[in-house]
Formats: structure tokens, C-alpha cells, sequence
């Protein structure tokens, strides 16, 4: 059985593909002009789950996830009607018997499972109850043939045109599926003998896939886990615990808990012949003297009383030209592994010496990556060890480390330096490209060679940076709070709604817009809120103390939701009503009005509770069918008219040096507005990043993709997909020290308006405040100069600096 022939759909019959506009494709199967039965990628584990011990045809398996839905109950009723009028009603049928029949007991053994506890229908229990009925089933499919379907269905390697085709419902086809359950009433009388068979289960509140995931709290990462973690310091990350593990520094600690305590830990092989032990000189001459030569006799070594811990260790790195690139990686990596060594307690400073010398912190990410991406352009080193050794004489508490290449240490100007100022250097520490450290310590007047360490480093720096699983979503955590930019105008728009001061709101893809347009300027929409709750039924309301309230009517769970976006209060409630078949909701006087018959309901929100009433005092028919006029003619209006990129999986910067999302680019055309084209449009009038020319260089720089929205640089300079429209450049700016965003549309082939959080430019469509509300407007050039420029140019320039570099 192919994966089509499996997944076919037909006309007429109980379930069908359906439209997802937040995932925009085929992916929820439901009951034509009925409730949802399942997501598509559910339906798939479920089917995994059960491929062990088989799996029933689909119908059969869709079938039973309707009997264990919340709404399962009216679903059955809905299906045995309309398979009754079309089957058996309509003469569509030679067997009229049989199939009313089959149709009978199945629909019997469906209420038989709707009767279940709530507890048996959900999370692993529902497996475990599926697992259970089908045991002894018919025409299941094994585990050989149900596999390459669930894989293909997980990888997506199908035609969705392939899958959506349709072929006309019959007989055999509903006798293919409701034989099979009805064959399952044999085995199952009653519902405590499906309990019986299911086992002894405790009862569950909620699926265990819920667990956590409304809360915020993210595991606090150790220091080299931070480090590892942020793609700009994690090359210096990996190499921490190697170079802790073959670094030959002492740690200088003289804490009393680790002086020697005197027995087997205080014998040595060194010492004064008035410490060498009593036995050693029961030995024969010959071994005596042997065992001395060769450092083998035992001595008393006298604990050392605890000493003050004044000393100081000074790191100088040398930013110079030839330590640019894995040099200077490598110098921070040896920075951080002799400051933050676990077990060191020694004080640490640390400065960039070139031209002059600067301090360099290193007590947090932002510090660390600052002093990472700290260079200098001067040849070699010797002026700002001069100015650092003529303002820092020599103390005899300070311990001076000096980390250089090879290379640059071979300059007769530093050599001299070096020379001029031997008794206060305590260790050179020299690197190279390729991974290798060599460790020189000060001895009396001479230069020892202690060690040479080679640093795997093309193996610890093709292993990617681990994920964390338990981070918040993307989709939230990328997202900023506030976007100082309008969105564009929203495609698939569910719910249009207006409020008593003639405002007017859109509900698309979960999200709540104000529409900004006015009869003097077009504008965008401004984002209210990204996390308006899945529901059938909404009103909007402008309450009487200028605060802003959603009623948000879930249908499948009969609940109420009221959103106050003034004070930040949400609350829940159940709503269940007899009566009245719609579900449509009005907003008069602060409070939310539903009218059934013969009673109505008010629904008020007030000091952050729900409280609902009944009463027969007010007829609404003339305010219900005021707001259907008005929200009628909202839809009549509420016409697309930009071309949004969303499907976004690719950003890089092209050969240009421009900005590019999939085959599009952000260019400025005559310098005077800003534009998303396809690559190669307008090359006459569009200006080019000027970047620096370097043949190791290979274009396209790639953003690496860490989640569905979100992009990351080599640099560590990250771009945010909004799917609503809008693209986020989000970088840390030295200058000003903060983190900083760009905001630019998606729209193609459109003068865009662009912002950061204090600067606007470019289309008055996106413009979310006026100019005299204190934000400040800038000329396309100025923005492209000031923003987009800079951005791509300290992407480029870290290819030119460090991969390149590290890469040879």
C-alpha cells in the first residue's frame, strides 16, 4: 500500500483535509462543516506509536480519535446522520442492509468509548486505550509496510497535490472502516471491560506533554556553557577545559585545608640531609647513595605556614596585526582558562597592548566578546608594552603573563622591550594558527621552556553549539516586546472589530492588530498583542475608563477569555448555554452581551474578575444587527494589498554585500528608498556595500539557521523571522554599549519604512508614531548608512578576520 492510497481522501464522507492558516498548509483533518479531529502531525506519532503492534486503516484510526475527543459525543451524531441521509436514504446503496447494520454497531461501540473517563482518552493513556481495542482487529497493516509511511509523512518527502486528490466516497469504502469497528463491539461490552483489559490506571489530571511549558525559568548555564552557548565566544568556549586540563600554571592557592597535614603527605624526594628519614640510612652505601642520586630517598617536608594571598596576575595580549584570527582567539581562550580557573582564587587583570595598551574586561558575555573583537592596526606590539611597563614599575606582587605569536615576538623593536624588561615578565606564552602553545617561565636571569600544548582545534570547532531543549519556544523567546514599526496590512485576517470610538482591530494568525489607517494617511497595522488565544467567537470593547478589552468564545471548550490590554489581566471561565445556536457576542456599556432565548447574558470584567449574569430586561436585536452591518463592512474592506515574503529559510549576504532572504535582497535605489527586490533588480540604481576586498573571502556569508524564525551570523549578529512581515537585525553596539534592533518589512518590491528603536525612515506607512511623539526621522542614506551598512560591513569583516584566518 502506497502513502497515498493510505491517506485517501474521498467526498462525501466523514472526514477531510483541511487548511491550517498558522502552519499555511493541508495540515488538520477535520469533519466537513464540523469540529477539528486531529492535527496531522499528531495523527503521524500516533500512528508511530502504534506501527509496533499494527496499524488499522485510517478511517478506523480517525474514527477512534473522534470517540476520544472532548466533542466526541456530538461528532458521532453528526456522522451517523449524514452517512445515514447519504447511504441508506438517498439509494446510493445496494446492501442497504448490511450497511445499516455495520453502521448501527459502530456508531454504538463509538458512544461506548465517548463514555470513558477523561483519564483513559488522554496523553499515553490513549495510546495505551488504542493499543488496546485494536489488538485483535482486522486488516491491520504491519510494522514493515506502515514504517516507509510514517517516515515519508515525517520527512515530507510526498506531493501535497498528491495527497489532497480526492476520489468519490462509496459503499466499499465506508464498509473498509466501520466493519472494522463494529467488529469491535464483539470483544468490548461495556466500558469497565475496556478499563479491565486497559489494566488498573491511576488517574491522570493533564498529558504529561503539557508539563512545563507555561513557565519561564531556564537552567543557569555554568561559565564555559555560557560560553559555549553564545555563537560569538564559542570558539574561545570550546577551548577552555582543554587548556585547564594541560596548561602547566600553578594556582598559587596557600588555603590551610590544602596545606600537607603532616604523616604520608608530608614525605618528599627533595630537602635538607637534617629532614632525610632515620631509615633511609639503614640501607646499603651503595643503595643509599644511589636512591639520593636519583632523588628516591624520603625527607620530611615541614608544613609551610598559610601566606597571604597579595599576589596578582597581570595578562597582556598583544592586539598587533600578527595576532589577528586564531592567534587572538586562542590569547582570550588562555586569558580565560588562567583568570577563571575553578580552582584559582588569584586576582587577574588583563590588557590589550598595540599602539597603546587598554584594559580588557572579561566578567561578562558582553565584556568577553568586546575584548574578543578588540584589534589594533599597528605591525607589532613594542609601543604599548613600553607605555604599559614605563606606567606599571615592577612589584614584587604582580605575576606578569605576556601572550603574543611567534611571529610578532621576532620584531627587533619588541625584542628589545622584551629584553629591557625580563625580570617583569614571569611567563611568555607564544601561539600560532595551527592550535600549537609553547609556555616560557622566568628563571633567575634565563628563559625556561616549560611545555608545549597542541590545541585539536579543527575538532573542537566543527562541533556545533548544543541546544538547549529547554528554553522557551522561538517563537516567543526571539520575538521582541515592542516593535517601534507598523505591519504591514495581514492576508488571512479571521476576525475584523471595531470599538465605540471607531477603532478598528483584525484578528490574524493568533495575533491582535489596530488598524492605524485614517482619512488623512494609509497606515499600517500596530501589533496589540501575538498571543490572542484559539477561538470561534470574538467582540472588542472600549470600556468607559479608556481600557481596552477582547472577549475571546472557545467553542470546543465552551470557555470564555477576557484579555484587559491596559492592565495586563487575563482570566478564563466556562460558558455553556442552552438555547441558541450562534455564537456571536456584543459590547455595550462595559459590558459583553449574548443573547439567547427567552434569557440574555451580561459579561462583565471587573477588578480583574469575571462575573456573568442573567437577565430579560433588554432586547439586543438591534445592536446585534448593528454590529453585523459594521463588521460586514469592515470585511468588504479589509483588502490585501502588499506582497509579503514569509516563507523565509535562507538569510545570507550575498556577492553584493547585500542583505539577502531567500532570492531577495534589501538594497537602497538612489538613495532615497529602501527596497526588497529580487536579486539583480534595478542593478543600474542600487548602491553596494563597499567591503573590504579579500580573495579568502567566499560569498555567499551564510546565517546558520538555529530554529524555523531565527538566523545567526558567524559574528554572532542574529536576524529574527517575523512571519507577520517584519525582519529583526538584532547586534550588540560597543558605541553606545546596549543591544540594538532593525526592524525592516518583508513587503516586496515596495518603498519600505524602516526603524531602529529611536530612528524611522522611509515609508510614512510603517511609521507607528508621529515625528513630534519623540521619535526621530532620518533620509534613507542616513539610516542605510547609519544601520544596514555597519551591520553587514562587521559580518564581512569577521569572515575577513577570523574564519578566513582560521581556516588556513
Amino acid at each position: 500500500m502506497t502513502l497515498y492510497e493510505y491517506f485517501q481522501s474521498t467526498n462525501n464522507y466523514f472526514w477531510q483535509w483541511e487548511y491550517d492558516a498558522d502552519s499555511e498548509g493541508f495540515n488538520v483533518i477535520g469533519i466537513p462543516e464540523g469540529n477539528t479531529i486531529v492535527y496531522k502531525d499528531m495523527v503521524i506519532d500516533i500512528m508511530d506509536k502504534l506501527s509496533h503492534q499494527g496499524t488499522p486503516p485510517f478511517g478506523v484510526l480517525l474514527l477512534l480519535l473522534i470517540a476520544t475527543n472532548p466533542n466526541g459525543e456530538e461528532d458521532i451524531k453528526r456522522i451517523d446522520r449524514k452517512l445515514t441521509d447519504y447511504l441508506i436514504y438517498s439509494q446510493n446503496t445496494k446492501n442497504t442492509n448490511i450497511v445499516s447494520t455495520v453502521l448501527s454497531m459502530a456508531t454504538q461501540f463509538l458512544y461506548l468509548i465517548t463514555q470513558l473517563p477523561k483519564e483513559y482518552k488522554i496523553g499515553a493513556n490513549r495510546i495505551l486505550l488504542f493499543q488496546t481495542l485494536l489488538q485483535k482487529s482486522h486488516n491491520k497493516l504491519g510494522y514493515q509496510k506502515i514504517r516507509p509511511i510514517v517516515k515519508a509523512m515525517q520527512s515530507k518527502s510526498y506531493s501535497e497535490v498528491e495527497l489532497l486528490k480526492v476520489i468519490e466516497f462509496n459503499e466499499s469504502i465506508f464498509l473498509k472502516d466501520f466493519r472494522i469497528v463494529s467488529l469491535l463491539k464483539k470483544h468490548f461490552d461495556n466500558v469497565d471491560d475496556i478499563m479491565s483489559k486497559m489494566g488498573d490506571l491511576l488517574p491522570i489530571e493533564e498529558e504529561l506533554l503539557t508539563e512545563n511549558t507555561d513557565t519561564d525559568e531556564i537552567p543557569k548555564l555554568d561559565f564555559v556553557e555560557e560560553l559555549i552557548e553564545n555563537t560569538n565566544t564559542f570558539h574561545v568556549g570550546t577551548l577552555l577545559k582543554r587548556i585547564w586540563s594541560g596548561l602547566n600554571v600553578p594556582f598559587h592557592n596557600v588555603l590551610p585545608s590544602q596545606q600537607p597535614i603532616g604523616g604520608v603527605s608530608d614525605l618528599t624526594n627533595k630537602g635538607n640531609f637534617d629532614r632525610l628519614l632515620i631509615s633511609e640510612f639503614a640501607n646499603d652505601d651503595i643503595v643509599f647513595l644511589s636512591r639520593i642520586a636519583n632523588n628516591e630517598a624520603l625527607y620530611i617536608n615541614r608544613e609551610v605556614p598559610p601566606q597571604s594571598e597579595d599576589l596578582e596576575r597581570i595578562i597582556l595580549i598583544d592586539v598587533s596585526i600578527k595576532n589577528w584570527g586564531t592567534p587572538k582567539l586562542l590569547a582570550h581562550a588562555l586569558l580565560l582558562a588562567i583568570a577563571k580557573h575553578p580552582k584559582s582564587s588569584i586576582h587577574c587583570t588583563a590588557y590589550a597592548v598595540g599602539e597603546t595598551y587598554q584594559p580588557l574586561n572579561f566578567d561578562t558575555i558582553h565584556e568577553i566578546i568586546k575584548g574578543v573583537q578588540y584589534l589594533e592596526g599597528c605591525l607589532e606590539a613594542s609601543n604599548g608594552l613600553t607605555a604599559f611597563f614605563n606606567d606599571n614599575p615592577a612589584n614584587k606582587n604582580n605575576e606578569i603573563f605576556f601572550i603574543t605569536t611567534t611571529d610578532a615576538v621576532k620584531s627587533a623593536a619588541v625584542q628589545k622591550v622584551l629584553s629591557d624588561n625580563h625580570s617583569a615578565i614571569n611567563y611568555w606564552i607564544y601561539t600560532d594558527a595551527e592550535g600549537k602553545i609553547d609556555l616560557f617561565k622566568r628563571q633567575h636571569s634565563s628563559r625556561k621552556h616549560i611545555q608545549t600544548l597542541k590545541l585539536p582545534l579543527e575538532e573542537l570547532w566543527t562541533k556545533k553549539p548544543k541546544n538547549d531543549i529547554m528554553k522557551v519556544p522561538e517563537k516567543v523567546e526571539n520575538k521582541p516586546t515592542f516593535y517601534n514599526i507598523l505591519f504591514p496590512k495581514q492576508r488571512k485576517v479571521r476576525f475584523s472589530l471595531s470599538t465605540t470610538n471607531s477603532k478598528v482591530y483584525h484578528i490574524a494568525h493568533d495575533c491582535l492588530f489596530e488598524e492605524r489607517d485614517s482619512e488623512y494617511l494609509n497606515r499600517g497595522w500596530e501589533l496589540i498583542s501575538d498571543d490572542i488565544p484559539k477561538a470561534q467567537a470574538f467582540e472588542i470593547g472600549l470600556m468607559s475608563n479608556n481600557e481596552l478589552v477582547l472577549l475571546c468564545y472557545a467553542d470546543n471548550k465552551k470557555e470564555i477569555t477576557l484579555i484587559n490590554f491596559t492592565t495586563k489581566i487575563r482570566k478564563s471561565i466556562s460558558f455553556d448555554w442552552k438555547g441558541s445556536p450562534h455564537k456571536h457576542f456584543v459590547f455595550d456599556k462595559d459590558i459583553f452581551h449574548f443573547a439567547t432565548y427567552p434569557r440574555n447574558y451580561h459579561i462583565a470584567f471587573v477588578d480583574g474578575e469575571i462575573q456573568i449574569s442573567k437577565t430579560m430586561e433588554y432586547s439586543y436585536t438591534k445592536l446585534f444587527k448593528d454590529k453585523f452591518e459594521v463588521n460586514a463592512e469592515l470585511r468588504l474592506r479589509n483588502i490585501h494589498i502588499s506582497n509579503t515574503l514569509t516563507n523565509i529559510n535562507r538569510v545570507y549576504i550575498n556577492a553584493k554585500g547585500n542583505l539577502t532572504i531567500n532570492n531577495h535582497e534589501y538594497v537602497i535605489v538612489q538613495g532615497n528608498q529602501i527596497k526588497l527586490i529580487i536579486c539583480g533588480g534595478f542593478s543600474s540604481s542600487v548602491q553596494e556595500v563597499t567591503i573590504q576586498s579579500n580573495e579568502n573571502v567566499v560569498f555567499p556569508v551564510e546565517a546558520q539557521m538555529q530554529s524555523k524564525d531565527y538566523f545567526v551570523f558567524p559574528n554572532g549578529y542574529s536576524v529574527t523571522v517575523n512571519r507577520l512581515g517584519i525582519l529583526i537585525l538584532s547586534y550588540f553596539d560597543s558605541t553606545n554599549n546596549r543591544d540594538e534592533k532593525i526592524f525592516l518589512p518583508t513587503v516586496m518590491d515596495n518603498q519600505l519604512g524602516v526603524a531602529s528603536y529611536i530612528h524611522f525612515s522611509g515609508n510614512t506607512f510603517y511609521s507607528r508614531r508621529t515625528d513630534f511623539e519623540g521619535r526621530q526621522t532620518m533620509k534613507e542614506q542616513d539610516f542605510w548608512d547609519k544601520y544596514i551598512t555597519p551591520f553587514i560591513k562587521d559580518i564581512i569583516d569577521y569572515e575577513v578576520n577570523h574564519r578566513t584566518i582560521s581556516s588556513k
